[in-house]
């Protein structure tokens, strides 16, 4: 296992948010304060005239946040980055806009015969999420979708506080030597939250299954299959974030988190979204996929930000599928994660 250090990365940033913040450190397990102010937040979209998305990179962004007691804001924004063109073998880098640090993201291809060969953090930076993909049993023209979630936190003068000591990546092999089965785990240390995470792949080689077990000192699953000739390879990265913000002088800490499942009947697609059921501000943050078959590569695997006040997806949604070229049903468990402050 071998972990990537953050760089340190200051910005600035205005939001309009509202809401407080539960307890802080130490109170990461308590129930929610039955008496949490909630308003509805505007989502942000692009061409609005706070310019947080550029029409030229994003299809749009959906923001959401809460205002802490001392004053400082904390925002999560979903960022939706636009197609790329058609090609056999399209790549794509989801950026996050200056001031926020990539936690999370998704890869998705647009055709059945066609599924991502990795989809994962931009390693060692804050910037965003990248993503290639191919055609599973030959070459196929499609595009590819990409998503990145980004984190900020800032103060009451809207000052970025420096995070990048606090998001960590762990890469691991997944090659067992078998290429019909491989496979590896890693396990996020003490004091980390696991809030997601992501693959690589190659030598025709997909995943089938990327998922969490657990959320505090949580391990980050991936398996996989080869499906054309090569050699194969299977790596996976997980995300771990430090349970109080930032760990060398704590401005909150993380009070609820989920990982929530839901599994489709037909093994076409499947999709989750958290109720309106908390006081929480709760956000996707990461989202896994586990496949009932090795025969079905994860077509896509995609985060969705949070809808209107009120509605099922108020805090977010997540969605997850699994392509069958073979011909091979089965079902997959879409796995959405949560965290809340």
């Amino acid at each position: 296992m071998h972990m990537i250090g953050r760089g340190s990365r200051y910005g600035f940033a205005l939001f309009t948010l509202s809401g407080l913040l539960l307890s802080g450190c130490g109170s990461e397990f308590d129930d929610a304060s039955t008496d949490i102010e909630r308003r509805e937040e505007p989502v942000i979209v692009c061409n609005q005239p706070d310019g947080c998305c550029d029409p030229a990179k994003y299809v749009k962004c959906q923001n959401f946040g809460k205002r802490t007691p001392n004053g400082y804001t904390v925002g999560v924004t979903t960022y939706i980055c636009r197609d790329t063109a058609s090609s056999t073998t399209p790549s794509a880098t989801c950026l996050v806009n200056p001031g926020d640090y990539a936690i999370g993201g998704g890869a998705s291809a647009s055709a059945f015969a066609a599924a991502p060969t990795s989809s994962l953090p931009i390693l060692g930076l804050n910037g965003g999420w990248t993503a290639t993909s191919a055609g599973i049993l030959g070459p196929v023209t499609h595009t590819l979708h990409t998503y990145a979630i980004g984190l900020q936190v800032v103060d009451s003068s809207f000052r970025s506080v420096n995070l990048g000591n606090d998001i960590h990546e762990y890469d691991f092999s997944a090659n067992t030597g078998d290429p019909n089965r491989l496979g590896g785990t890693v396990r996020v240390p003490t004091g980390d939250l696991l809030i997601g995470g992501g693959w690589s792949a190659g030598g025709g080689a997909f995943a089938v299954d990327a998922y969490a077990t657990g959320m505090s000192r949580g391990t980050w699953h991936v398996n996989g299959k080869q499906f054309r000739a090569g050699a194969a390879r299977l790596n996976g990265v997980a995300i771990g974030i430090s349970l109080c913000l930032p760990a060398a002088n704590p401005i909150f800490c993380f009070n609820h988190r989920d990982i929530i499942e839901a599994t489709s009947d037909d093994g076409t697609i499947v999709e989750g979204a958290l109720a309106d059921n908390t006081h929480e501000a709760q956000f996707v943050v990461g989202v896994g996929a586990i496949s009932s078959s090795w025969e079905r590569p994860i077509g896509g695997l995609n985060p969705r930000g949070a809808g209107g006040f009120g509605s099922p997806s108020q805090y977010g949604e997540g969605y997850a599928y699994t392509v069958a070229p073979t011909g091979d049903l089965g079902h997959v468990t879409a796995q959405i994660m949560t965290m809340g402050f």
